[in-house]
C-alpha cells in the first residue's frame, strides 16, 4: 500500500472518527476506525509496519480532540501492533477468516492494555465493565475490517485484470 493511500486512509479514519462514527453508535459503542484501519494494513500487506508512525500520530490526535488523557490509545494500539506483526507470520493472510479472527483477539488485547493503562493513571474501571462490552465492540470492529477487506480484494482483481502492477509490486 502507497503511503498516499496509507495518508488518506488515516485522514479520512480520523475524522469519520469524530464525526460519522457517532450516529452509528449504539449504547455509547462504535467502532475504532483508527484501530480497524491499522489491523487491516499491518495484517494484510507485507510491509505493513509502515502505517505504525500514522497510526500513532492520528490516536494521538483522538486523543487530543477527545481522549481524558493523551497517548494512552496510542501506547495500547503500539503494543498490539508489535503483537500483530509477530502474529502475522505464522498466519495465512490471504484469508478473510484470519483477519476477522486476528481483529478479534487484538480488539480484546487493545481494550485490556487500554484498562492497564488506565488504571496505572487511576482511572477506575473495572475490567468486568471493560470486559462486558467487548462483544459489540468486537462486532462493530469485525464489520469495518470485513468492508476494507473486500473494498481491497476487488481493488486487487480489477489491476490484476488489467495487468496493472498492485502496491506490493510498486514499493
Amino acid at each position: 500500500m502507497s503511503i498516499r493511500h496509507v495518508t488518506i486512509f488515516y485522514a479520512a479514519a480520523f475524522f469519520l472518527q469524530l464525526s460519522v462514527v457517532n450516529l452509528i453508535s449504539a449504547g455509547g459503542m462504535a467502532p475504532n476506525l483508527i484501530f480497524c484501519v491499522t489491523i487491516f494494513i499491518a495484517f494484510r500487506f507485507d510491509r505493513g509496519w509502515r502505517c505504525f508512525p500514522f497510526a500513532i500520530a492520528a490516536t494521538l490526535l483522538l486523543d487530543l480532540c477527545a481522549g481524558a488523557y493523551l497517548g494512552v490509545s496510542s501506547l495500547a494500539l503500539f503494543l498490539v501492533m508489535i503483537f500483530l506483526i509477530w502474529v502475522r507470520y505464522y498466519m495465512n493472510t490471504d484469508l478473510l477468516k484470519t483477519l476477522l479472527a486476528t481483529g478479534a483477539v487484538c480488539t480484546v488485547l487493545y481494550w485490556i492494555i487500554y484498562w492497564l493503562i488506565q488504571s496505572i493513571l487511576k482511572n477506575y474501571y473495572s475490567l468486568g465493565y471493560i470486559l462486558r462490552f467487548q462483544p459489540c465492540f468486537i462486532a462493530y470492529n469485525l464489520i469495518i475490517m470485513a468492508i476494507l477487506w473486500f473494498f481491497y480484494s476487488s481493488t486487487f482483481r480489477k489491476w490484476k485484470l488489467r495487468g496493472l502492477p498492485d502496491e506490493e509490486e510498486e514499493s
